[in-house]
């Protein structure tokens, strides 16, 4: 403000014949001078400003994450008095779980047929067999093994051994398998098989069957 009033007094007095017409200049220099580095200093405080702000919003963000995490902490401080000992093991293990273990891909080939009592009178290795490479591990599922009433009766049927050896002809050639369950309600069965390379880590192997209907034997849709 006050370099403006310098300005107009400087004019005014040049018009009255006060002062010179070269003070006028040097007066005018003077105040472009000091316009522009008023312009500058306001451009600094600009970005100082802006740089300022920046490194508080980055402060309140750290500050807001050391609390989130201190509340974390905290909450787990109090979840480990509430799991047993074992559970808390299960859960370090379970965070660390990519250092001691690796995961490979396996191929498992499902199938189910409903034979209609019949025994086997064709080789399964079209239906078992048609993919160049062998799968890991089989699970083959049979409906209606056996329709006498001998099988709902007494469970028992040689459906059971004919099937089971040609399932076993009819697998894959290029590996060998090893049975891991056989399942059976009278005439529904299921074979579960295993190439022999993994069947040391088949472990804890366990089977149940359910039945509905009349007896518990005879399923009623």
């Amino acid at each position: 403000k006050n370099v403006c009033s310098l300005r107009d007094v400087a004019h005014h007095q040049n018009s009255s014949g006060y002062i010179s017409t070269h003070l006028v200049e040097e007066l005018n220099v003077i105040v472009e001078a000091a316009g522009q580095e008023w312009r500058t200093l306001q451009i600094q405080l600009s970005q100082e400003l802006m740089v300022f702000q920046a490194k508080m919003s980055l402060l309140q963000m750290l500050s807001w994450k050391v609390q989130r995490y201190q509340y974390l902490g905290r909450v787990l401080q109090g979840w480990q008095h509430q799991f047993s000992k074992r559970e808390c093991h299960q859960y370090q293990m379970a965070m660390k779980e990519q250092h001691y273990t690796y995961t490979q891909n396996k191929w498992v080939y499902v199938a189910t047929w409903n034979v209609n009592g019949q025994p086997p009178t064709v080789n399964l290795s079209d239906w078992l067999a048609k993919d160049p490479e062998p799968p890991d591990i089989y699970a083959i599922g049979f409906q209606e093994l056996d329709l006498s009433k001998e099988a709902f009766l007494f469970n028992d049927t040689p459906r059971e051994e004919e099937w089971q050896e040609a399932v076993l002809n009819g697998l894959h050639k290029k590996a060998r398998y090893h049975k891991v369950a056989l399942v059976r309600l009278v005439g529904m069965m299921l074979l579960v098989f295993v190439q022999e390379q993994h069947a040391a880590y088949v472990r804890g192997i366990a089977t149940e069957t359910v039945g509905t209907g009349i007896m518990g034997k005879m399923i009623v849709r």
